[in-house]
């Protein structure tokens, strides 16, 4: 199997100064997981946020979700595949 086979190739980025209710809200509102996180350079990825990041990091530690931002819960240390990679490839670099 390859990675384009699980792969999506409609994507929903969030900008990292944006506040966790506004992710969460555009989680909800488009039934999504994750979010990737971009940076002021538009199109430009610096990392993803879940749900769980926003329950764990955000929400469990107490942090206001209109205040809090996005930048600060994401998970930034991204693993990455090419669509033409075979899975296991993709699971040995995870």
């Amino acid at each position: 199997m390859k990675c384009q086979d699980l792969m999506k190739t409609e994507l929903q980025w969030v900008p990292g100064t944006a506040t966790v209710l506004e992710a969460s809200r555009l989680m909800r509102d488009r039934s999504l997981g994750f979010l990737f996180v971009s940076n002021p350079v538009p199109d430009r990825e610096v990392g993803v946020v879940t749900d769980r990041d926003l329950a764990v990091r955000a929400c469990a530690e107490g942090l206001d979700p209109k205040e809090a931002r996005v930048g600060d819960v994401a998970s930034l240390n991204l693993v990455t595949c090419v669509a033409h990679e075979d899975l296991s490839v993709a699971e040995a670099r995870m």
